[in-house]
């Protein structure tokens, strides 16, 4: 979509695959309102008990095609977890 990130990075080559780490990237929108701008966690940071780390913050933009909190690289759907599939 040609956003680029205000803080950190976007999700890369580094996120992808099997043995990835859990990685986010923030809306303008949900760091400021929801968060109150508060800086994201770093990628030294070590919480390991967390699902993911916020790698970045996106600039602001439109939502499109609907409103967006955030992009993550992290499978929740019990669907996928079950690899089953």
């Amino acid at each position: 979509m040609g956003l680029h990130p205000v803080l950190g990075r976007l999700l890369d080559m580094r996120d992808d695959g099997p043995n990835a780490a859990g990685a986010a990237v923030l809306t303008y929108r949900f760091w400021t309102t929801g968060l109150h701008s508060d800086p994201p966690c770093s990628e030294n940071d070590s919480a390991r008990h967390a699902l993911a780390t916020i790698v970045g913050v996106l600039e602001p933009s439109v939502p499109y095609p609907a409103e967006t909190e955030i992009i993550a690289n992290v499978v929740t759907s019990p669907h996928h977890l079950s690899r089953r599939w």
